[in-house]
């Protein structure tokens, strides 16, 4: 009697409302939580490798080449990172695949739960994977 068909119409304009909400929370963890973890894992591994770097400086000399032994090796050109997969949990919590590999033998894997904390991702669970 009140509104009837109206009331209907404000339902459905509602919950495709709330569907959107929550679609684009998910969204926006997706593509926020790839970036900023990528980001993260570049910075990581990258002071991994400096550090790396100097240490191979002070065993090995700075020109060492062919000297250095094949488990101390690093990559020419910085490490490499990346992102094999991902998939948004729930709004701000991501399920996330990655890798880093800093020379021949020095590479590293796992999956992350991450969870937005306000600031930004953080890592609440790691499982390790694989290391070589």
């Amino acid at each position: 009697m009140f509104g009837g068909r109206g009331l209907q119409v404000a339902r459905r304009h509602r919950r495709r409302l709330i569907w959107g909400v929550v679609l684009a929370l998910y969204a926006a963890t997706w593509i926020g939580g790839v970036q900023t973890h990528a980001r993260d894992l570049e910075a990581s591994a990258r002071g991994r490798y400096q550090a790396l770097q100097e240490r191979n400086a002070e065993r090995y000399g700075p020109d060492a080449g062919d000297a250095v032994p094949i488990f101390a090796r690093l990559l020419e050109g910085g490490p490499d990172t990346g992102i094999d997969w991902s998939v948004p949990i729930l709004p701000g919590v991501l399920l996330v695949e990655s890798y880093e590999v800093l020379g021949p033998l020095n590479a590293r894997g796992s999956t992350k739960l991450l969870v937005f904390d306000g600031r930004g991702f953080a890592v609440v669970r790691k499982w390790q994977t694989w290391v070589a």
